[in-house]
Order: structure tokens, then sequence, then C-alpha cells
């Protein structure tokens, strides 16, 4: 029979220890011959003790826990017929982590019982610091999904994996000017269906179940909640989604053309991105546009804003009352301006062939200007 006293002495000894964790899975394991594994909130494993046959898993190879493994860390009786206790470790009757302890014999429950609830005040400081910022309520196989989606080695079909049929859309949130969770949780009362993922400066929601019809639902909303994120378009391949969010991490670099806060969509910075990278082909050319450079004289002249209120008018691809609530004026202030415009430049600014034209040479002219600051 075991002791629990010895255990205490491996707690005491481990702190001594650098890896202290790590020092107590391998001399709980030498003394007991248990699996012990130390998981955190969001499914990383932190530290780990087991057989040898274990540790094959993907999820000691991977050290985080995969949707196959779940079972044999979190259901009674494992798959491989052993027994295991989980002891769950709190912060504010919040769960930041698990202590998952296999064992063969079901008579030895009550001492890896006692263990675990010992261990929980020992790991609860190591936990703390892993421990996941965000402020949406999420599942631990929630947060299991959103690690597999960006840095699994592979996706895993599971019982949920109907619930992620259909298109996808992906929202970026940094820490340059916002709080991430707060700007997360907005956007999860909006669309009730995401997963996310959260790194060191970003956190990356993508929304499942998402239509074209609500995807601009979607956008509208989060602009009048005045969320700060990189929004993608939709698309319908969830293996895109690492290449989106690397997309969305490249408009952040990209110069600005309009706000830096409010949403940041897709299409809107496209062009920008070609444009960024041929700029100096493109100033070797000379490529410009006069009618462009009237409109700006116009400003300078007269002190208005017909360049800026053009160029968010068509980022809004013409519509009138997104582009009036951007600049927060009146929409007939706005339509005022555009009046102004056309006279100006005697062009048909709602002709397709024209507005993006007028578009393309206003982004190349906003890249010019930054690369000279």
């Amino acid at each position: 029979m075991f002791e629990i006293d010895v255990c205490y002495k491996f707690i005491f000894e481990s702190m001594l220890e650098d890896d202290v964790l790590g020092y107590i899975a391998n001399k709980v394991y030498e003394y007991t011959h248990a699996g012990i594994f130390f998981v955190s909130e969001s499914g990383e494993i932190l530290a780990y003790a087991c057989s040898g046959k274990d540790q094959s898993m993907r999820s000691i190879i991977e050290e985080h826990v995969t949707l196959e493994d779940y079972p044999y860390f979190f259901e009674e009786v494992s798959p491989n017929g052993e027994f295991q206790t989980v002891a769950a470790v709190k912060d504010k009757k919040k769960n930041i982590g698990y202590i998952i302890i296999h064992y063969s014999n079901e008579e030895f429950r009550t001492f890896f019982e006692e263990l675990g609830t010992i261990l929980t005040e020992t790991a609860r400081q190591y936990f703390e610091e892993k421990q996941k910022n965000t402020y949406l309520n999420l599942s631990l196989k929630d947060y299991i999904i959103g690690w597999m989606i960006f840095e699994g080695q592979h996706f895993v079909e599971s019982e949920q994996s109907h619930t992620l049929k259909g298109n996808y859309l992906m929202a970026l949130f940094t820490d340059d000017f916002s709080d991430m969770a707060v700007e997360a949780a907005k956007l999860g009362r909006i669309w009730e269906h995401f997963y996310l993922y959260e790194e060191k400066h970003s956190l990356t929601v993508v929304l499942y179940q998402v239509s074209d019809q609500t995807a601009q639902k979607i956008h509208q909303m989060a602009q009048k909640e005045n969320l700060n994120c990189y929004m993608s378009e939709t698309f319908e391949d969830i293996n895109d989604c690492r290449t989106k969010r690397d997309l969305l991490k490249q408009m952040e670099r990209i110069p600005k053309i309009c706000d830096v806060r409010g949403v940041k969509r897709e299409k809107d910075w496209y062009l920008q991105g070609i444009f960024s990278y041929t700029l100096p082909l493109i100033e070797e050319a000379g490529l410009s546009d006069y009618s462009i450079l009237n409109l700006i004289k116009e400003d300078e002249k007269n002190h208005t804003e017909l360049y800026d209120t053009l160029k968010m008018y068509l980022l809004c691809e013409n519509n009138v009352t997104m582009a009036a609530e951007k600049l927060h004026v009146h929409r007939n202030t706005l339509v005022y301006r555009l009046k102004q415009i056309k006279d100006c430049l005697e062009l048909d600014i709602n002709n397709n062939e024209i507005s993006r034209e007028l578009l393309a040479f206003m982004i190349m002219y906003d890249l010019s200007k930054s690369s000279e600051d």
C-alpha cells in the first residue's frame, strides 16, 4: 500500500528543482507506477510521467491533449482499461488546470484522489502562469479544437465535427490598442458558433456555420459594437484557417490607409497589400491619377475633407449609410460631399470601373506618402 507521506516528501524536494511539476511527476511514477499528467485549462500538457506505451500517444508527442486522446485523460475508465482520477485546479472558482492520475487497481482510488487534492495546491501557481486571459466561457474541448485547428499536426474528426460544416469567418484581435479578450467576447455575443486560439500578442476567433448573408450581418454588428480587429471574408475549407490567420497578421503590418481603429476587412485591404509590394516599380514608372491630385488640391484650398470622404465611400463599396457611420457624419452631409466630389472630378464615381480605378490610385498615393514619411 502506498503512503501519502512519501508523496509529501517528493513535493517538498521539488521546491529545490527548476522543473517542479516534472520532478513531482517522475517521482510519483517511480513510486507508484501510476501515470500522472499536469494539464492546463486549454489542454496543454505541462508535465507528465507515464509508461513507454503511453508515451507514443499523439497528445504526448504534441504536448497537448487531442480530441482522439480526450477519453484517455478524462473518462473514468480509460480506453486501455486503467482507472483514473481527475483533480481540478481552481482559481476563484474557475478551472485553470487538471491533475490526472492513471492507475491499474481500483483499490488505490482513495489514495490517488487524496494525492490529486494535495497536488492541486502545489501546482496552482504554475497553472496560473499558463492561464488564459479570455473572458469567454469555453469548455476544454472547445479549447482543444481551437488549438488543433491552428497548431495540431492534423485535424481529427470527432463527435463535434458536424458542427464545423459550412462556411467560416475569421477575426484576429491584437493587443496593440484594445483588450483582446473583451473584444473577442463581444464578437462571441454576436455569433455563438466559434472556436478561438490565443497567442502571446493575438487572439484568433474562427466563426463557423456562417453563410454569406449572415457574414454581412456579422460585419455590420461588429462595426456597431466598435470592435477593433482584422476580419476575413467567408471561406469553405477549415484547413485554410492557418493561411487566413497569416494573411490577417500581414494586414496588420501593411501601412494604414484608413482609421487604425475599427473592423479592417480582408477585401478592403487586399489592394493595399498588392500595391505595397509593387510600390517601388509604380513610383519609378510615374503612374498617377490627376483627378485625385485635383481633389487633394481642392481640400488644401478650401480646407475640406473630400479626399478622405471619397476614400471611405469607395472602401464601403459605395454604400452611403455605411460610409457615413464610419466617417461619423450625418447621411445628408455625406451626400452633399459626394456631390462636391463629382463636380470637382467630373466623373461618375458610382461607375464600377471608375470607382475601382479611383480607389487603386488613392491606395497608391497613400502608400507613396507613407513611404516618404
